[in-house]
C-alpha cells in the first residue's frame, strides 16, 4: 500500500501549479515530517499515528472557481461543469462542446462560456429538450402526378407509378410500352396515362376461365382452314398447314408428289408403283421386297416339291432350274457316291461319278489299260449369276485335295467356251484354280463350261486326271 499512496501523490502534484506546490510545501513543514515518521500529506497525532491533512480546509490551495477535492496524502482541485483545468497554468478554460459534437447532426451548436447551446437545423421543431423532425407532407406540397415523400428535416416529390421526372421537380406521363411491358404470351402493350394496358395479339383472345385476364391462343384448326390432304397445326397465335407425306403444297392445294418420277421412288432395284402420296416398290417374279430392295427367293428351300421325283433343284437369280438324273460316262467303270449342296443355296454340286478301282475291275490289260484312261472322277456343278456381270470376275472356285508332293496340276477348258471363260490357276502344284468370266455376260442364258484337271508326277508324266462340268445360269435381272 506504501507504493500506491505513493503513485496518488505523485498523480496528483503532476496537475497541480507552482504555487500550490509551495502552499502545499510550506503546509506541510518544508516536506518534513514529524520524527520523520509520517509522509507528505499526513500529520502525526498521538495515540492515532500518520493522519491525513485535509489540505482543502487547512491551506485552500484552489483558485476561484475551483473546487477543492481532498485525497489521502494529497488533494485535487475540479473545474466547475463547462471547464477543464489547463495544465499549463492551473487555471480553469472554458470547453467548447461545439467541437465535441454535444449536439446532434440535426441541431445547430452555440458555444457559451460554461455552457452552449443546440439550435434546431430547418424543417425541425424544438419539442422538449430535442428537435423532432416536421412532416411537411400533411401540406400536400407535391403535384396530383406524385407522391410526397418526407426527410429528416425536410421533403421531397416523386413521381408516382407511370411518370417520369422532367427534371424541373414537375413529372409526365411515362411510355411503359418502350420498356418491354406486356410479355405475356400473345400480348402486345398500349400506353395510357400513367400506366398501360395489356391487349390481346391477333391469334389469341381473352381466356374466360381466368376472366380475361390472360391471353390463350386461338386453335384456328377447330374451323378447317386447311385443304384436303393437309393436317393442320395449331401454332401459338397462328396455325400452319402441312401436306400429307408424298404431297407438296402448290397454289393452296396439296398435290402428289409422283415419287417414282423425282425421289423416293428412283431408289427401287426394280419398279415403282406410283400411290396417292407414296409409291411402291415392285419386284419380278422369283424375288421378295425388302425396302427398296428385292431379294432372291429360294424356291428350291420351300416346302413344296418344285422338281420331279429324281431330278435335282437349283436355286437362280428370280428362279430355280430343275435338273434331269445325271448318268455316269460308264456304269462299268463309275459308281454312284453322293449328292451335296457345297455352296448354299445358290450353287448344287452332284458328285456322282467316282472311278472304280481298276484293278478290281478286270484283270485283263486291255480293260485296265482302257479303266486307267478314265478320269478320275467326273462332278456337274451349277453357278447362278446375274445379268449384266462385269469382267473380269471370279465365278467359280475349283479345289481337290493335294494327293502326293511334287505332283504337278494343269487346269484346261475342254470345248468352245475359252473366248468368254478362262481359268486362273494359283500354282502349278496346287489344285485350286478359279473359273474366270472374260467379258459381260447378259441374260437370260445358259452356258456349260468343261474343265480338265490332269496330274502329272515328279518326271512329267501324267497320272490321271478328273472333269468337271459347270453351268452357269444368267438370270435376266441385275440383281
Amino acid at each position: 500500500m506504501q507504493w500506491l499512496k505513493v503513485l496518488t501523490l505523485f498523480l496528483y502534484l503532476a496537475i497541480c501549479s507552482e504555487a500550490q506546490m509551495r502552499v502545499i510545501s510550506n503546509a506541510m513543514g518544508g516536506g518534513k515530517s514529524l520524527n520523520g515518521f509520517c509522509e507528505n500529506g499526513l500529520r502525526y497525532m498521538e495515540n492515532q499515528g500518520c493522519v491525513d491533512i485535509n489540505e482543502c480546509t487547512e491551506v485552500a490551495p484552489c483558485k476561484i472557481g475551483q473546487s477543492c477535492r481532498n485525497l489521502y496524502g494529497s488533494y485535487i482541485c475540479i473545474c466547475h461543469h463547462g471547464y477543464e483545468l489547463d495544465k499549463a497554468t492551473g487555471d480553469c478554460v472554458d470547453i467548447n462542446e461545439c467541437s465535441r459534437g454535444y449536439c446532434g447532426n440535426s441541431e445547430k451548436c452555440i458555444n457559451t462560456v460554461g455552457s452552449f447551446r443546440c439550435l434546431c437545423s430547418p424543417g425541425m421543431t424544438k419539442i422538449g429538450r430535442f428537435c423532432r423532425d416536421v412532416n411537411e407532407c400533411t401540406q400536400q406540397p407535391c403535384d396530383s402526378n406524385q407522391y410526397c415523400i418526407n426527410t429528416a428535416g425536410s421533403y421531397r416529390c416523386q413521381c408516382k407509378a407511370g411518370y417520369v421526372s422532367n427534371g424541373d421537380g414537375t413529372c409526365s406521363d411515362a411510355d411503359e410500352c418502350v420498356e418491354a411491358m406486356c410479355q405475356g404470351m400473345g400480348e402486345r402493350c398500349r400506353n395510357t396515362e400513367g400506366s398501360y394496358e395489356c391487349v390481346c395479339r391477333s391469334g389469341f383472345h381473352k381466356d374466360a376461365l381466368t376472366n380475361g385476364r390472360y391471353c390463350t391462343d386461338i386453335d384456328e384448326c377447330q374451323q378447317n382452314v386447311c385443304p384436303e390432304n393437309a393436317e393442320c397445326i395449331n401454332t401459338q397465335g397462328s396455325f400452319n398447314c402441312r401436306c400429307h407425306r408424298g404431297f407438296s403444297y402448290y397454289r393452296g392445294v396439296c398435290v402428289d408428289n409422283q415419287e417414282c418420277n423425282v425421289g423416293g421412288g428412283s431408289k427401287c432395284q426394280w419398279r415403282c408403283q406410283n400411290l396417292p402420296g407414296s409409291f411402291e416398290c415392285q419386284c419380278p417374279p422369283g424375288y421378295s421386297k425388302l425396302d427398296y430392295s428385292c431379294i432372291d427367293i429360294n424356291e428350291c428351300d420351300n416346302d413344296k416339291n418344285m422338281c420331279n421325283d429324281g431330278e435335282s433343284c437349283v436355286n437362280t437369280h428370280g428362279g430355280h432350274q430343275c435338273i434331269e438324273p445325271l448318268q455316269c460316262p460308264s456304269n462299268k467303270f463309275y459308281r454312284k457316291l453322293m449328292r451335296t449342296d457345297e455352296f448354299g443355296y445358290r450353287q448344287v454340286t452332284t458328285n456322282i461319278c467316282r472311278r472304280r478301282r481298276c484293278k478290281k475291275i478286270s484283270t485283263d490289260n486291255d480293260m485296265y489299260s482302257m479303266c486307267k484312261k478314265q478320269p478320275l472322277s467326273t462332278s456337274y456343278h451349277f453357278v447362278s449369276v446375274t445379268s449384266g456381270l462385269k469382267a473380269p470376275t471370279k465365278l467359280f472356285r475349283i479345289k481337290f485335295p493335294a494327293r502326293r508332293r511334287r505332283q504337278q496340276y494343269n487346269f484346261s477348258i475342254v470345248g468352245n467356251n475359252q473366248t468368254m471363260f478362262s481359268l486362273h490357276q494359283m500354282s502349278m502344284y496346287r489344285p485350286h484354280a478359279y473359273l474366270m468370266l472374260n467379258e459381260q455376260i447378259d441374260g437370260p442364258s445358259e452356258h456349260t463350261v468343261k474343265v480338265d484337271m490332269s496330274t502329272y508326277n515328279g518326271k512329267g508324266d501324267m497320272r490321271d486326271n478328273r472333269m468337271l462340268t459347270i453351268t452357269v445360269f444368267v438370270s435376266e435381272y441385275n440383281f
